[in-house]
């Protein structure tokens, strides 16, 4: 590890002093906002560890927020740059829009962009739009750049007004997604204004039949002069939720030593395995949902977007009831892989020692032990007990009880065989029940 140095001078001598810097792991934040769910990734420090992507991923679904793209992640930990970046979008699609306003003196362009992959602001139209008001004297490509740049700011496209077309001149605009129904309208000064029964006679003959706006129809007729006014808005889509998996069993659980009554936490029962029943119900799918239907202004039905569905998690040794409940087939220990498939296994194997790592073992399968079972430590199973190693002051109940050394009672050591015991010695040690069988192999 890199080292800094520090030099301080001492009657008349320097002292050097050198220090380690610290390793600091990467982290990462997730954020959920209206606008959508945002990951911030923070490099790690002094070759500590990075974030990892298979972390990320369980948190995410931890939340139910599966709509992501792994591979995105893995580019936004790659480049850990510590600042927010979208990764799920709740936010509708909306088209940018723009509004061409007209003084005196001067016409203007002022053009919005367009919002999670809506449809941008056509230079066609907005040319048809000038042109339709007689407005001619300007630059086509400097309305390409307003376009593109899209600030949401008047900006100057002419610099004089010429006269008004003296015919009225009054148009209806439907937005793509068909949710808004605008007008524009254009009366000479000699012309009267229009009544709210050409509006809506307009409208009627561009389809434009649902939720119109009266008031702003009233507030058109008292105008000459207008353009992009909503006169109709229809009702936007609500698309279905997706499926996701609710557990029945505590998870988090595991590991956590078990809290006394007093508040102190006793760190030989930390459930170190999930034990679970046959029949037991393990997980329940709720189903995605279809969404809501929305209707457009011309009255016609718009298809939400149906909800995704998620696969249960089918492993070994679990039974699926009508494709949304599932249940243990058997006694066991539950190992869940990526909440993608869960397993009951009947057999615990503890590859060392039963000790503080594993905490007591109590258990209705078969529990193997591959090295000893420590002073002070129990270990209970409704079928049978293997231990490789010795038994050395523990307590230990099963079936049958099957020891490969020895078993060193140290004046406190149990031993419940129901069935029977084979062991090389027994020393110091109370057997349960007397008359259990007992075999001691010879060595």
């Amino acid at each position: 590890m890199d080292k800094t140095v520090f030099s301080t001078k001492q009657d008349g001598w320097y002292q050097i002093t050198a220090t380690d810097e610290v390793a600091q792991d990467g982290r990462y934040q997730i954020t959920v906002t209206d606008a959508g769910i945002f990951l911030s990734v923070w490099p790690p420090v002094n070759n500590g560890l990075s974030v990892s992507k298979a972390a990320v991923i369980k948190d995410l679904t931890k939340r139910n927020l599966t709509d992501f793209d792994s591979d995105f992640i893995s580019k936004v930990i790659k480049e850990s740059v510590g600042t927010p970046v979208l990764l799920v979008n709740s936010l509708p699609p909306q088209d940018g829009r723009y509004q061409i306003t007209a003084t005196d003196t001067a016409v203007f362009l002022s053009v919005w962009p367009s919002v999670n992959n809506g449809s941008p602001v056509s230079k066609v139209a907005v040319i048809n739009d000038l042109t339709s008001q007689n407005l001619l004297d300007f630059d086509s490509d400097f309305i390409a750049t307003v376009i593109r740049e899209a600030t949401g700011t008047p900006v100057l496209i002419i610099n004089s007004v010429p006269l008004i077309q003296l015919t009225p001149n009054i148009r209806v605009k439907v937005g793509l997604n068909r949710l808004e129904a605008r007008i524009d309208i254009v009366i000479p000064p000699e012309a009267p204004k229009a009544t709210t029964s050409e509006l809506l006679e307009k409208l009627k003959a561009e389809g434009v039949v649902y939720d119109i706006d009266e008031c702003a129809l009233e507030i058109l007729t008292e105008t000459r002069w207008a353009t992009n006014v909503i006169v109709a808005r229809g009702i936007v889509p609500c698309d279905g939720e997706n499926a996701y998996l609710k557990y029945y069993v505590d998870s988090d659980i595991q590991g956590r030593p078990e809290e006394l009554e007093d508040g102190r936490v006793d760190f030989k029962e930390i459930n170190s395995f999930l034990c679970v029943e046959e029949g037991q119900l393990l997980v329940e799918k709720i189903p995605a949902t279809a969404g809501i239907a929305g209707i457009d202004v011309y009255g016609k039905p718009i298809p939400a977007k149906p909800g995704k569905d998620k696969l249960m998690p089918v492993g070994k040794n679990v039974i699926v009831v009508d494709d949304w409940r599932l249940y243990a087939a058997i006694n066991g220990h539950l190992h869940i892989f990526l909440d993608k498939r869960i397993n009951v296994i009947p057999i615990i194997v503890i590859d060392g020692d039963v000790d503080y790592n594993t905490g007591n073992i109590d258990f209705k399968g078969s529990v193997i032990v591959r090295g000893i079972v420590q002073p002070g430590f129990c270990v209970k199973a409704g079928g049978n007990v293997e231990v490789c190693g010795n038994i050395c002051g523990g307590t230990v109940e099963a079936t049958s009880i099957i020891v490969h050394k020895g078993i060193q009672g140290m004046n406190r050591g149990v031993i419940k065989a129901r069935e029977r015991l084979v062991s090389n010695f027994i020393e110091n040690a109370s057997l349960l029940p007397n008359q259990s069988p007992f075999l001691c192999l010879d060595k």
